[in-house]
């Protein structure tokens, strides 16, 4: 009788360490930081990231676009060029759908932008492998928005996310950026922490927060961007040429999908 008291006891103690240890599993997250660099700005960025969501931040640049009116060799011909700031901002994804949450903290008229990601099919390439880090990783490709993706994931952790808004792979991306870019957009982990237990899940809570859907957000953007071209070229003196060197939107996202 006590034999049999001892096993189903230890029977309870096995089952209860084993549901502990998958408990733990499904907990562990990864905490990467990454650098983005450009021709046009850099950043340090950051990745929360757990088996279902992820949580991406970025950094405010007030220098990143640089306004610039400036004549030219000493002629009538004027080269403009207009931007703006990179906000900071926080993009949360979920594992199981395309839909992204960009919340920019800072903003108060619109501060939560609803995106409708694209299916990002991706064509892993054999023989392309680097160690990142610790991490031996493989190389993907792929097209997003009108433009073509590279990305050096690692099958050694098990999350499907990565910089910005690239997901899908059977790794996490540690490595990502531009195919044929004028502009060298590139991602690379400077710090990866594994595991990782966040003290919380990166899910926004987008109550009592004004949103809007990124083809509005877009177009509005599009709508002030016009009109600070149109008014730095309305300061210019009369009669002269000009040279419009513009970058509306991010570069990486040429294409949407409604246009």
């Amino acid at each position: 009788m006590k034999k049999f008291i001892f096993l189903k006891h230890l029977a309870f103690i096995i089952a209860y360490v084993l549901s502990t240890q998958v408990i733990s599993a499904q907990d562990k997250g990864v905490y990467v930081e990454f650098k983005f660099e450009s021709t046009r700005y850099s950043n340090n960025e950051s990745l929360i990231a757990t088996n279902e969501n992820s949580k991406y931040s970025t950094s405010q640049i007030d220098s990143a676009f640089k306004q610039l009116t400036k004549q030219i060799d000493g002629t009538n011909n004027y080269n403009i060029q207009v931007g703006g700031n990179v906000d900071k901002s926080e993009l949360y994804l979920n594992s199981n759908d395309n839909f992204g949450l960009i919340f920019y903290p800072e903003k108060k008229d619109i501060s939560v932008v609803i995106d409708s990601l694209p299916d990002l099919i991706w064509n892993i390439l054999p023989g392309n492998k680097k160690m990142i880090g610790t991490y031996m990783c493989e190389k993907a490709g792929a097209t997003f928005r009108g433009t073509e993706i590279f990305a050096y994931f690692s099958p050694d952790l098990p999350f499907n996310f990565g910089p910005w808004k690239l997901k899908g792979l059977p790794g996490l991306i540690l490595e990502a950026g531009v195919v044929n870019s004028p502009l060298n957009e590139h991602w690379y982990a400077t710090k990866i922490v594994y595991p990782f237990v966040p003290s919380e899940l990166p899910i926004l809570d987008s109550s009592n927060k004004t949103s809007t859907t990124l083809k509005n957000y877009i177009i509005s953007n599009d709508k002030k961007f016009t009109d600070k071209l149109n008014r730095a070229m309305a300061r210019l003196p009369a009669g002269v040429q000009v040279t419009k060197t513009v970058s509306a939107r991010a570069a990486i996202e040429k294409k949407y999908e409604w246009e």
